[in-house]
C-alpha cells in the first residue's frame, strides 16, 4: 500500500487528533466548567477590544468629557494640595464656583479615586472597563439567581446587556454620570 492510500484511509490528521484527545462520543463539552469560564471572559474581552478604541477616537474624546475631565482633574489637584479637606469652591472655573455643592463634580466617587492614581485617558478606559464588568456580572447574576435561568441563557442575557446601545453610547460621548 502506498503512502497516499494510507492518508486517504486514515483521514485528515487534525480530525484524528481531535477525536483522540477530546473523545467526542463520551465527552459533553458544554457541561465542563472551564468552557463556560473561557466563553465568559472571551465575550468580555471582545467587548473591550471593540469599544476601548473609542477612548480617544482619532485623538478626540466625546464632547461631554470637556465638562467632566476638568472637574476630575481639579479634584486631583485639590487632593494633591489639601489631602482630605473638603473642596467647597473651585477657583479654577469661572472665577470660583461651588464645587462640593455640584453633584456632577464626583469628587467623592470611584471615578475620582481612579483619576487620582492614573492619567486621564487611562482613567477613562479603566472606568469604562469597571462599568462594563459590573454591568456584565450584574446582569448575569440577575438572570441566574433571580430569574432562575441556566448558565448559558444567563450568559446570553448578560452579553446582550453588555453590548446594548444605551450603555456603550453613553460612555463614548462622555456621559460619565451614567458610568458612576
Amino acid at each position: 500500500m502506498y503512502w497516499s492510500q494510507v492518508r486517504i484511509l486514515a483521514g485528515p490528521p487534525f480530525f484524528n487528533f481531535y477525536i483522540m484527545f477530546l473523545k467526542l462520543n463520551d465527552y459533553n463539552f458544554l457541561e465542563k466548567k472551564y468552557f463556560f469560564i473561557i466563553l465568559f471572559f472571551v465575550i468580555l474581552i471582545i467587548h473591550q477590544i471593540i469599544f476601548q478604541q473609542f477612548f480617544p477616537s482619532r485623538g478626540l474624546l466625546g464632547h461631554d468629557y470637556e465638562y467632566f475631565l476638568p472637574h476630575l482633574l481639579y479634584g486631583k489637584i485639590w487632593f494633591g494640595n489639601n489631602f482630605l479637606s473638603v473642596p467647597w469652591f473651585s477657583p479654577s472655573f469661572c472665577c470660583g464656583t461651588p464645587f462640593y455643592a455640584d453633584p456632577e463634580t464626583m469628587y467623592y466617587s470611584i471615578n475620582q479615586i481612579i483619576f487620582l492614581i492614573f492619567n486621564p485617558i487611562l482613567s477613562i478606559k479603566i472606568i469604562f472597563f469597571i462599568a462594563s464588568l459590573t454591568a456584565y456580572l450584574g446582569m448575569f447574576f440577575l438572570a441566574r439567581k433571580n430569574f432562575k435561568l441556566n448558565k448559558y441563557t444567563s450568559l446570553l442575557c448578560a452579553s446582550l446587556f453588555l453590548f446594548n446601545g444605551y450603555f456603550v453610547f453613553r460612555a463614548i460621548p462622555g456621559h460619565v454620570s451614567h458610568l458612576s
